[in-house]
């Protein structure tokens, strides 16, 4: 959900919606519209907050990497269905999947929450080949019926069961 920090004796908390939520935090109109601003491009927004106070919003955003469009259109050319699972906030999610041509979005997934998105999609008769990246995604690439780990994610699924793995830089 977030991180927190003291810092010169001050309780500091850094974090997306979830946190907000979690703390009960009202963002002003100011923060606010500028959480809508960084959302409509693609961008996470982290919030700054102290006390009950939203301080400050960070817009952060991963690029898309060029053969992302390319890998999904030639999955779609097989008839393969793409949902991406992401814990950034909806209005990000849908954005980044509408520029690539993503089918469906779960958005604002919990690390614990992932291996049972997983499920759901297997309960609709679906098979899933999860891709992750993360020690987070873990339990959900074991969940698939195919997991495959790239990046940090692969010492970690392999420690954690029957992984396929690729190693890869994802940058």
């Amino acid at each position: 959900r977030g991180v927190q920090a003291m810092v010169d004796g001050r309780t500091i908390l850094l974090g997306g919606p979830a946190l907000l939520r979690e703390h009960g935090i009202q963002v002003d109109p100011t923060l606010q519209a500028a959480i809508e601003r960084a959302a409509t491009r693609g961008q996470s927004a982290i919030t700054m907050i102290e006390g009950t106070s939203a301080m400050a919003i960070f817009a952060i955003a991963d690029a898309v990497r060029a053969e992302s469009r390319d890998a999904i259109e030639r999955l779609h050319a097989q008839h393969i269905e793409v949902i991406m699972m992401t814990g950034d906030a909806r209005s990000v999610a849908e954005s980044v999947a509408q520029e690539l041509g993503i089918d469906a979005v779960f958005a604002e997934v919990l690390p614990d929450q992932k291996a049972s998105k997983v499920k759901e999609v297997q309960q609709r008769g679906k098979r899933v080949a999860m891709v992750g990246d993360g020690v987070n995604d873990a339990p959900a690439l074991l969940t698939a019926d195919v997991g495959i780990a790239i990046g940090a994610g692969t010492d970690v699924a392999v420690e954690a069961g029957d992984v396929v793995l690729m190693r890869s830089d994802p940058r």
